[in-house]
This record gives structure tokens, C-alpha cells and sequence, in this order.
């Protein structure tokens, strides 16, 4: 057990209770997400239990990292908007932290549960280009390629790329299982912030689909920068 990592958790999750009274989202009552946070908090304490604590330092300040430039990109190019108005929301960027570790411990769980292919084959990547497909044409679709700054673009490509080679170095079964988790996660978390006025997208809809699709890119770029540091994420017991 370590209780090193069990304690960078719960810096995690009072850092996001300080920062969602800060940002005033209290008045909100935003009782579902207040209940997701709780039900992704009560994972990460009880899968860092299992974690090797430089194993969590490493993820965690990847997460916050890449999650304080993703969500600048997007909240200075008026993608969305926060209630706090924050360019980033506080509230999201260590909410990221909670949020990731529990999707990569729910994907682990179904991983286990999908029929084994032979992996060895140039297929692997299936679930990552039918992702990449699915977001450039949403992101057309939709209308928001066209309000994208340059550097969110660049992060996209970015996204796609780094999503392509980690596929190629990981099982079908585990692509297939971040690709479901982040799809079905990040689409209903997205869709509760925005019910419970927490946040709102550029153009007011419940959800644009190419933001259910930028988890799975976000998850694949956590989980190839942890690799190339060393931490197997998929690997952890």
C-alpha cells in the first residue's frame, strides 16, 4: 500500500473543493456533479492505494499540466465559457486530476472484460482512427474548425498524432477500452456541467459531439507521456 500516493489524491480532491467554492459554483447547487465528484474521488483514493507514490507524482502533475494549457486553448478561444470565468476554471484544471484516474481505472476494469484479439497487427489503431475521422468531421460539422485559434489546432494535431503511436504500442482490447470509457465519461460530464450551468459551449448546444471525442485524445496523450516517464498506467495492478 502507499499512502504517499493516497495523500497527492486527496490534495487532488480538497484542491478542487477549494477551488469549486472560490469560483462561486456553490450558488449553482450543482447536485450531480457534486455526486460525480464524490463517486471519482472515492476511485482515485482507493486505486492509489496501489500506486507507487513517484508513479502518482509523475501522473498527477502530467494531468495538471496538460490540463491548464488544454483548457487556456479552449477558454481564450471562447470555445467555452466557465461560470467563474476563469481562462482556465480552477475548478476543471484539478478536477482533471480526479477525473482521468478514474476513467483509466474504469477502462482497466472493462479491459478485462473484452474478448482478446491477437494484437499484433496494424488493426490496433482502429479505435484511434475511427476517433481522429469522427473528430475532424464534428469539428467541421459543427462550425467550431473554423473559430479555432491556431494553437488549439495545433494541440488537435498534436492529439491525433501522439494518439496514433500510442495505439500502435498498446492491445486492441485497451484502445477499444479508453476510447468506451472516455467517449461515455467525458460525454456525460460535459453534458451535466453544461444542465447545471457550469459551463457553456460557443454556440449553446448540450454538447458539441467533437467534445465527447477530445477525451479520448486527452486520455491517449496523459497515457503516452506517463509511458515515456516510465509510468504504465494500464500496467498498474
Amino acid at each position: 500500500m502507499s499512502f504517499k500516493s493516497v495523500g497527492v489524491v486527496l490534495f487532488l480532491i480538497l484542491s478542487t473543493i477549494v477551488s469549486y467554492f472560490f469560483g462561486g459554483y456553490d450558488d449553482l447547487r450543482p447536485i450531480l456533479f457534486v455526486g460525480g465528484l464524490v463517486l471519482t474521488s472515492i476511485i482515485c483514493v482507493w486505486t492509489a492505494f496501489k500506486i507507487k507514490f513517484r508513479d502518482q507524482i509523475v501522473l498527477t502533475v502530467i494531468i495538471l499540466g496538460l490540463a491548464f494549457v488544454d483548457e487556456y486553448s479552449h477558454t481564450s478561444a471562447r470555445i467555452f465559457t466557465y461560470y467563474d470565468g476563469g481562462t482556465p476554471s480552477l475548478l476543471t484544471v484539478f478536477g482533471w486530476g480526479l477525473f482521468i484516474q478514474s476513467m483509466v481505472s474504469i477502462a482497466r476494469v472493462l479491459e478485462r472484460r473484452l474478448v482478446t484479439w491477437d494484437d499484433g497487427g496494424w488493426y490496433r489503431m482502429f479505435p484511434v482512427t475511427v476517433s481522429i475521422l469522427l473528430l475532424w468531421v464534428s469539428l467541421w460539422y459543427t462550425g467550431y474548425l473554423p473559430v479555432f485559434s491556431l494553437g488549439l489546432v495545433i494541440i488537435y494535431l498534436v492529439f491525433c498524432a501522439v494518439g496514433l503511436w500510442y495505439s500502435l504500442r498498446n492491445s486492441l482490447a485497451w484502445n477499444f477500452s479508453i476510447m468506451i470509457v472516455a467517449v461515455g465519461f467525458g460525454a456525460l460530464m460535459e453534458f451535466i456541467g453544461v444542465l447545471e450551468g457550469m459551463w457553456a459551449f460557443r454556440f449553446s448546444e448540450a454538447i458539441p459531439f467533437f467534445m465527447a471525442l477530445t477525451w479520448v485524445f486527452r486520455l491517449w496523450m496523459i497515457l503516452a507521456l506517463s509511458s515515456i516517464f516510465g509510468v504504465m498506467v494500464d500496467k498498474q495492478p
